[in-house]
């Protein structure tokens, strides 16, 4: 059996109850996020007004940033932080539902639904957990609901050395973990075979892919753009899993596209919130951890290319200033300079999930014909 015709084997090898694992909770995700809307906005984000009061004044190099301010206009708009909460509450509404009634019932079809499990969703979800109360916390601060040493400054959020910081030893922690606690510390190499690496280097590295992922949660800021994005990944990611057999990490990804789907419900023009940190955050912590449990690290800058190309968008703007004393972008990230060049936002955010299709799907490709299956 060549490893080309592995996963095609897997696929075929899918049982009735298989599908229905990956439909049940990727729908009841979706339900549920639709359904608790409503009280999320009521009784949290309207009733202690959870948005921020200002557009953005300046850049990341702490220069006056009027361009992005101008296409911002957040002081001309209600429109509400943390709508990510719609997405944890569909996804993990129905991961921990469908557990508890797995625990108590111990009925065969809810064991088999249940998702939850130590060796390959744990820290996934730890990963999920802790980059959504981080990215709450900057988003009560940038709303001015919370005022300490941490903020930078009332409504400019959670100071980058803290985030950073949470993202940096949530990568120590998870690394450590397969390294150690699981011996996975060897990553493939698509088309050049499996390499062993050290565990401190390999630690290095999970940190490294974490904090790098994180970085491209400035892609969120055009309605709908983000949410389409993370749910090509997701879903290229599930594809990957499914082919390993990793049954519950490829659940873990459909279930959260479908609570992405109904965040994005209400995020399409005209939005009634934007992800922001509390959601960003939290994906793109988790997405970065999923590619070392699928062992897809080296294609996942493929996959998530839009991420790490915002972020490098950001990067280049910042060194050009720098050292040719020009921009290179009307303003970065280029998602917004699009805008400023006289892009309509719904161009911008249909195009951006063409691409972001294009890059899972080849992305996806390359990690198939590249020959690895552990």
């Amino acid at each position: 059996m060549t490893d080309l015709n592995q996963p095609v084997n897997i696929v075929l090898q899918i049982t009735k109850l298989d599908l229905l694992k990956f439909v049940v909770p990727t729908v009841s995700a979706f339900v549920i996020g639709i359904l608790s809307t409503p009280l999320i906005m009521k009784y949290f984000l309207v009733k202690y007004d959870i948005r921020k009061k200002k557009s953005v004044a300046t850049t990341v190099d702490g220069k006056a940033a009027p361009l992005t301010a101008s296409v911002d206009q957040d002081e001309k708009k209600i429109l509400y932080r943390m709508g990510g909460l719609v997405m944890l509450t569909g996804l993990l509404t129905t991961a921990l539902g469908i557990w508890l009634i797995a625990e108590v019932t111990k009925n065969p079809t809810f064991v088999k639904l249940d998702f939850i499990s130590r060796n390959q969703t744990w820290l996934p979800l730890f990963g999920l957990l802790v980059g959504a109360i981080v990215g709450g916390l900057d988003e009560l601060l940038v709303c001015g609901k919370l005022k300490g040493k941490f903020g930078r400054s009332l409504g400019s959020g959670l100071a980058l050395r803290y985030r950073i910081g949470a993202v940096g030893l949530v990568g120590v922690l998870c690394g450590w973990w397969m390294a150690v606690k699981q011996d996975l510390s060897s990553l493939h190499v698509p088309f050049f075979g499996n390499y062993n690496i050290p565990v401190l280097a390999f630690i290095l590295l999970f940190v490294l892919v974490v904090t790098v992922t994180y970085s491209g949660t400035i892609i969120d800021g055009v309605d709908g753009l983000s949410a389409g994005v993370f749910s090509s990944i997701l879903m290229a990611l599930g594809f990957i899993a499914v082919t390993q057999s990793k049954f519950d990490v490829a659940t873990l990804c459909f279930a959260t596209v479908g609570a992405l789907f109904a965040f994005l419900w209400f995020n399409i023009p005209p939005a009634r919130f934007m992800l922001s940190e509390v959601g960003s955050m939290a994906l793109t912590v988790m997405i970065a951890i999923i590619a070392f449990v699928t062992d897809s690290v080296f294609v996942l800058p493929i996959i998530a290319a839009l991420l790490y190309l915002t972020t490098l968008s950001v990067v280049l703007q910042l060194l050009s200033k720098k050292f040719r004393g020009k921009k290179i972008f009307i303003v970065a990230p280029y998602h917004t300079h699009l805008q400023l060049k006289g892009w309509p936002k719904y161009k911008v955010t249909m195009r951006y999930w063409v691409l972001s299709v294009m890059f899972a799907s080849t992305g996806l490709a390359i990690y198939l014909l590249g020959g690895h299956f552990r």
